[in-house]
């Protein structure tokens, strides 16, 4: 599917010898000039993330002060501050010009660079493209594809040493690596018309469909972290007149892990069963080599509102909830099996035209994430419990 990611970016290159050599000179048989034009797009932010690794509450402070334990393991090596300011930049064009029956198609390729002030080794650039057909009744077929091709998430628990021969894993006894992943994603989408607005009638109405693909790996040794699968959307926005926009919408992501063997820390009483092979029964954190299984289907709802409050100013509101299932079958899988997750993020953003092509944002962002269950079982450190707050402001330049 990277492939394809690679084949559009190139196809966007391609599109744009033509249309900056192109003099608009008529064709025979053809009613109009096929120009194309370009438009570029800078957008500038600095951000402050006060829970950049998703951290529980009270495990917020071991990020900067971890334990002699904790520091033995490298649990918290390489994440310095559980907060930071990330400067972002994006830089994105748009090449439009006449398509299919001359209707207007575009290529809009991006790339956005993310500078994270405190957390170096999370720094990072990621890649876009979007290639649009505009069809009759203001109807659009769209596809789009982003790659981001490394991305510092956490430490993940790969190994533990049982130094004092004991059967138990101490804190200091666990080994832990960064965990580095690449994200690949795809959609392809269909906006249809329901409703014109008119003068007389300000009421407007569109749906949107699509259907993509996505993925993310993991470097070794934490394979058994990927996934991949299908995803849909549906969204629908309805304007019941100027300056007042509803959207609402429903995203799914069937994400499929592959069934692999992991290093896992398990209670012994709790199975019955010698896990570590030292004769007994009754010891706790025991090393066990076990299948897991990360596969998980998510549904998100969401609703945005976005309302114009003057000539140079628009307001917008949001909400998103998405509700997670892992469908691990596995019984040693305590991390997995059984779990599932809610979460719930609520946002507002203002911009506001200050001159001439150039708007100011600022934004401010709150969310947190709920268990069905006691947190990070297995010792892995996974992602559990937690709240996160984000507040924005950035330009956006329109030449």
């Amino acid at each position: 599917m990277r492939s394809l990611f690679v084949t559009l970016s190139m196809a966007s290159v391609i599109a744009v010898a033509p249309a900056a050599a192109q003099v608009p000179t008529p064709t025979e048989g053809a009613s109009k000039p096929n120009t194309w034009t370009i438009s570029a797009r800078l957008e500038t932010s600095a951000e402050y993330d006060d829970n950049v690794f998703l951290l529980p509450t009270n495990k917020r402070d071991n990020v900067s002060a971890p334990s002699a334990a904790e520091r033995l393991s490298g649990r918290y090596d390489l994440m310095d501050s559980y907060g930071d300011v990330i400067g972002t930049v994006r830089a994105a064009a748009t090449l439009e010009g006449d398509g299919f029956r001359g209707r207007r198609l575009s290529i809009a390729p991006a790339v956005r660079y993310e500078l994270f002030g405190q957390n170096p080794e999370r720094r990072n650039v990621s890649l876009a493209v979007a290639v649009a057909q505009d069809l009759r009744r203001d109807g659009r077929l769209r596809l789009r594809a982003g790659y981001r091709p490394d991305y510092y998430a956490r430490n993940y628990l790969f190994d533990a040493v049982d130094a004092d021969q004991d059967g138990s894993i101490t804190a200091d006894e666990r080994r832990y690596a960064r965990g580095d992943h690449s994200e690949f994603d795809v959609e392809l989408d269909y906006r249809h018309r329901l409703a014109k607005s008119r003068r007389v009638r300000p009421f407007g109405a569109f749906v949107h469909v699509g259907v993509g693909y996505g993925e993310r790996s993991f470097n070794a040794p934490f394979s058994a972290r990927d996934f991949r699968g299908p995803t849909g959307s549906v969204r629908l926005e309805i304007s019941p007149r100027r300056g007042l926009e509803f959207e609402t919408s429903y995203e799914l992501a069937l994400s499929g892990s592959p069934v692999t063997e992991q290093v896992i820390l398990l209670d012994e009483q709790v199975f019955g069963e010698d896990l570590n092979g030292n004769g007994t029964t009754t010891d706790v954190n025991a090393r066990a080599v076990r299948t897991v299984d990360r596969s998980r289907h998510a549904h998100v709802f969401g609703e945005t509102v976005r309302v114009e409050l003057g000539r140079r100013t628009d307001l917008e509101l949001l909400v998103r909830y998405r509700i997670r299932t892992f469908t691990s079958r596995e019984p040693y899988d305590v991390a997995n099996n059984g779990r599932r997750d809610q979460r719930l993020q609520a946002g507002a953003e203002l911009t506001r035209r200050i001159a001439r092509g150039m708007r100011l944002v600022t934004a401010v962002r709150y969310g947190f994430q709920n268990l069905n269950r006691r947190t990070d079982l297995g010792a892995e450190g996974a992602v559990d419990d937690y709240t996160k707050l984000q507040a924005q402001v950035g330009f956006r330049y329109t030449p």
